[in-house]
């Protein structure tokens, strides 16, 4: 019986909120988090968009996230609406770091079940 992959959906989408409802703390959390950091594969995506749009200079907001997954034809039915859930369950502005936080080291630690695993696979 294998163990559940570490990681918090409420976070990850704490964090998109917080970058669309905070959208001036998008650098900060640029600095601390990647893509592969997400676990739930449609905050990735989301959390993708959001780092492009701020490469070209562009205001990170539920429409633009939309228009740029549109442009990459990555856009599905559900993302106007995750993207507005995602709103919803934003954190505090003081309190999205917190959150950040918790998502990046939540990837560290996949990380290192990752290696665990792969460490007992080449000794079986």
């Amino acid at each position: 019986m294998s163990n559940p992959i570490p990681h918090n959906a409420a976070a990850e989408q704490e964090v998109i909120g917080g970058l669309l409802v905070w959208p001036d703390l998008t650098a900060r959390v640029l600095d601390v988090l990647d893509e592969s950091d997400f676990h739930v594969p449609s905050m990735a995506r989301y959390y993708r968009a959001v780092a492009a749009l701020h490469r070209h200079g562009k205001e990170p907001s539920s429409s633009t996230v939309v228009e740029q997954l549109a442009e990459w034809v990555q856009l599905r039915d559900s993302d106007a609406v995750d993207l507005g859930s995602a709103m919803v369950a934003a954190p505090m502005r003081s309190a999205l770091m917190s959150s950040v936080r918790v998502v990046a080291d939540l990837s560290t630690l996949r990380q290192i079940v990752k290696a665990g695993e792969q460490i007992v696979a080449i000794g079986l």
